[in-house]
């Protein structure tokens, strides 16, 4: 039987040939943990240890600033709510920037917070924060423990792909790339299709690592709180975010999307590439997603608890988006609706909630 290392090792190599056995002798392994994690991330991106840590801005300049002073503000009114009683279900939130927008655009949570004044919402998220990071760190663990939560939100991923012009170490350059494939970039099929071609060893080695982590994630949850089979937990997978350097029309949003350099998460990295036409970026990224999508859903099914909603195609093309990554408010507000729903139902068989593309 192959041991630890040469599994990682194989998996890192040869990703796409890593088969589903030799995954799931990866993941029985006793002593795999998220520690052995972090060097894979690494490898993968060829970064050092102090940049998994530091890349991702959550808690530095700015950004810091914004994520601390919102984080303190929903930790007061969650105590609040605790202190006065009024809720039905503790809810903890860990994740990124689509549950910690700290400006200008209201989230996930802040849409929860506005719409089910019953949930006492206490959110570890930070905008900017990666799943290596936040699976790491664990300090859900201690948060799981001490509130003993109705329901767990989780949302991680997408920020370990787009930080840093990471995106460009994903695909083949476009010039190694066929003149012409045969596929039709205005399907679905067509543009995963594309996307499979222009998606290299590396992404599809994250894909695998992001499946770990997740596995071992649930795993933690159970092993470490005893709370895992009355525990709710639900994931997300994004929306196919559209790549482009607009910064959009009105008084605040321009300059928000100036100050943050609108366009350097997607587009610059596929224009490093060669990417130059927008239909071919936005296949690229469409694939990304849908693979991202498809790995939730497949390891959700392995736990009863564990739940997904799924955004895909929801967000309006060409109005929805405030920046390349994150939806207007109005687009969170539809994508809580069906969290508040996956929430509130009872129904176990029902394990992907769709957010309809009204």
């Amino acid at each position: 039987m192959p041991s630890k290392v040469e599994l990682i090792e194989s998996l890192i190599k040869s990703p796409k040939e890593f088969s589903d056995n030799e995954f799931d002798l990866l993941f029985r392994q006793k002593d795999i943990s998220f520690r052995d994690l972090r060097p894979m991330l690494l490898r993968i991106f060829d970064m050092n240890e102090g940049t998994i840590k530091n890349a991702s801005e959550a808690d530095q300049g700015m950004l810091g600033r914004f994520n601390k002073r919102s984080r303190k503000h929903r930790e007061k009114l969650f105590w609040k709510k605790i202190r006065k009683g009024n809720y039905s279900k503790i809810i903890l939130a860990e994740g990124d920037s689509w549950f910690e927008y700290p400006l200008f655009i209201s989230d996930i949570i802040d849409q929860l917070n506005k719409n089910r004044r019953n949930y006492a919402i206490n959110s570890l998220a930070y905008g900017g924060d990666w799943i290596a990071n936040i699976l790491y760190e664990q300090e859900y663990i201690e948060k799981l423990s001490l509130l003993s939560p109705d329901v767990f939100l989780i949302s991680g991923g997408g920020n370990d792909i787009v930080g840093g012009y990471r995106l460009a170490q994903l695909v083949h350059r476009r010039s190694e790339i066929p003149a012409i494939i045969e596929a039709d970039l205005a399907t679905s099929e067509g543009k995963v299709r594309f996307a499979d071609v222009c998606l290299n060893k590396e992404f599809f080695g994250l894909m695998k690592l992001f499946k770990l982590q997740y596995k071992l994630f649930f795993k933690s949850i159970e092993e470490e709180t005893k709370k895992f089979k009355n525990l709710k937990v639900i994931t997300q997978g994004y929306d196919y975010a559209i790549p482009g350097s607009k910064i959009g029309f009105g008084i605040v949003r321009p300059v928000v999307n100036k100050l943050t350099k609108n366009g350097i998460w997607l587009e610059t990295p596929l224009l490093l590439r060669g990417y130059r036409n927008d239909r071919e970026q936005k296949a690229v990224v469409f694939g990304m997603i849908h693979y991202f999508n498809e790995m939730l859903i497949d390891v959700g099914r392995e736990y009863e608890n564990v739940y997904h909603i799924d955004s895909r195609g929801a967000v309006d093309e060409k109005k929805g988006w405030y920046d390349e990554l994150h939806p207007k408010s109005k687009q969170f507000r539809r994508i809580a609706s069906v969290f508040e729903e996956c929430i509130e139902s009872t129904d176990k068989s029902k394990k992907i909630y769709k957010v309809s593309d009204e």
